[in-house]
């Protein structure tokens, strides 16, 4: 019973100075030397941290090859393995050997074109939440506008035209959030209110999905969430 005992102890204790070693350090891109590579990496950011709604995200960032903290990690599913207890990844391993085999520069080229199609076709569907609701979002999120008939979601009011839209405090409240991948690699810039902070703060998108609380700019997600506030 004794042995059981110390040995759940010295478990929470490596658990907790895992924790305190590696995830709670500030984003630290390291120092160029030895004609090192820049090389993507990740790292937890404390400012996401919510527990009560499990809000935590793993961020991209560039290494510039020497240097920097413990806070790093070769994947998002590691960094967020270690940092983020109990919360399960699902991890998307679809790869298509023509793509492995084009020229890099030709499948950029696809991609981009690929992906202002779907935006251009998103912007241009009346059905999506995002339009009927006329959200200042710059998340690409498909997801339908739901009449009225039978109620709206908690954080939603009915307008006038019978659909259920998100109430501001609604979408300024929600967690940053990634999205998930393209294809290709690829993360933007993107700026998120923090409620906690009373600020707006940025934080790398993935290109789709997430939630709404997503802008463009600064500027774009303080006149949205902050204008009117004390």
């Amino acid at each position: 019973m004794v042995s059981t005992s110390i040995q759940l102890l010295l478990l929470f204790s490596s658990i907790s100075a895992v924790w305190s070693v590696n995830c709670r350090q500030e984003k630290d891109t390291g120092v160029n030397c030895d004609n090192n590579p820049i090389t993507i990496k990740f790292y937890f950011d404390m400012r996401t941290r919510n527990e009560s709604k499990n809000s935590d995200v793993c961020q991209p960032l560039f290494y510039r090859g020497c240097a920097g903290n413990d806070n790093r990690f070769d994947s998002r599913d590691e960094c967020t393995a270690a940092c983020v207890p109990g919360k399960q990844k699902k991890i998307k391993l679809e790869k298509k050997e023509k793509e492995n085999e084009a020229d890099p520069e030709e499948v950029d080229d696809k991609e981009e074109e690929e992906e202002e199609e779907e935006e251009e076709q998103l912007n241009k569907d009346m059905s999506l939440e995002v339009n009927v609701c006329k959200l200042p979002t710059d998340a690409k999120i498909d997801t339908k506008a739901q009449k009225c008939d039978n109620g709206c979601p908690t954080g939603y009011k009915c307008t006038k035209k019978n659909f259920c839209c998100p109430y501001k405090d609604h979408v300024c409240a929600l967690p940053a959030s990634s999205g998930t991948e393209r294809l290709a690699f690829k993360h933007y810039g993107r700026y998120a209110y923090q409620p906690g902070l009373k600020n707006c703060i940025r934080f790398s998108y993935f290109g789709q999905g997430g939630n709404y609380n997503n802008f463009l700019t600064y500027n774009d997600c303080k006149k949205y969430c902050m204008e009117g506030k004390q």
